[in-house]
């Protein structure tokens, strides 16, 4: 009775795997024998752009409050010991690495801070 059951469980399981994959579009396609079967149309998903661009606003953002606050000077001085510290420092050296975009921030929130 429970091997019946499994096989159940499983051809049950199979056929919801296929409905999931078909409801996302399906191309009849006929076989040899002259049978229709119905082939998933596989999609890809698409790349979450505006998540990616946000982020690194964010990150500008962020990066620009930190130079305003530091003082750029005092910054470039603590990028420079990361630099020199060990693997993980030096990549996060790099990406904190002072660019325009985070100067011209700092330049314009440095006046509202204390």
């Amino acid at each position: 009775m429970d091997e019946t059951r499994d096989t159940f469980a499983m051809r049950r399981a199979r056929i919801e795997r296929s409905h999931d994959l078909l409801s996302e579009g399906a191309v009849p396609e006929i076989g040899p024998d002259g049978l229709i079967r119905y082939r998933p149309i596989r999609r890809r998903r698409p790349v979450p752009w505006r998540g990616i661009v946000y982020t690194l606003l964010v990150a500008l953002c962020l990066k620009g409050l930190l130079v305003a606050h530091l003082g750029p000077v005092d910054y470039r001085e603590r990028v420079e010991r990361l630099r020199d510290g060990n693997g993980m420092e030096r990549i996060g050296a790099v990406v904190m690495q002072s660019d325009p975009i985070s100067e011209s921030i700092a330049a314009k929130v440095a006046p509202f801070l204390p």
